[in-house]
């Protein structure tokens, strides 16, 4: 009796492993960009860093002067960028909504919770694009906050 239940320990552990390892995934996206390997689609606080080359956004998006994206990922044609800002998500939020404005694009929606987050939903002037830019204060103070942008075709 007793090697039973040790032979069905070791099968249930195993059993456990098998599902973890499963859960958790094992490889890349085919579709992720190397700019950001193994970080998903999510919005991460990224808060310093090297600016990114090509950040895959449309010519005519409109970034405020002092955001720097220094991670990208894209799934399918959907474009994902994390970076940083200096200042804080209240005044970042009304420059990037004039920005947004400015460039012909339409804001379709924000959501104001300064001084922890806020969101712009956009829509491109052509209406080939629509996505969010979100501001988070996720970096520790010192008048730098957070940036997640997601870009994706209409």
């Amino acid at each position: 009796m007793l090697r039973n239940r040790r032979g069905f320990a070791i099968l249930a552990v195993l059993a456990a492993l098998t599902f973890a390892l499963v859960a958790c995934g094992g490889g890349g996206d085919k579709d992720q960009d190397t700019d950001r390997p193994s970080r998903g689609a999510s919005a991460l606080a990224t808060c310093t860093g090297p600016a990114i080359t090509d950040t895959g956004l449309p010519a005519d998006f409109p970034v405020p002067d002092g955001v720097t994206f220094t991670a990208k990922n894209t799934a399918a044609d959907t474009v994902f960028l994390d970076g940083f800002a200096p200042g804080d998500v209240g005044g970042m939020l009304k420059t990037w909504t004039d920005a947004v404005n400015g460039a012909g694009y339409t804001v379709l929606s924000t959501d104001d919770e300064a001084p922890s987050d806020a969101e712009i939903n956009y829509e491109s002037a052509d209406k080939t694009t629509s996505g969010q830019i979100a501001m988070r204060d996720d970096c520790g103070g010192g008048g730098t906050i957070a940036i997640h942008v997601t870009n994706r075709p209409e």
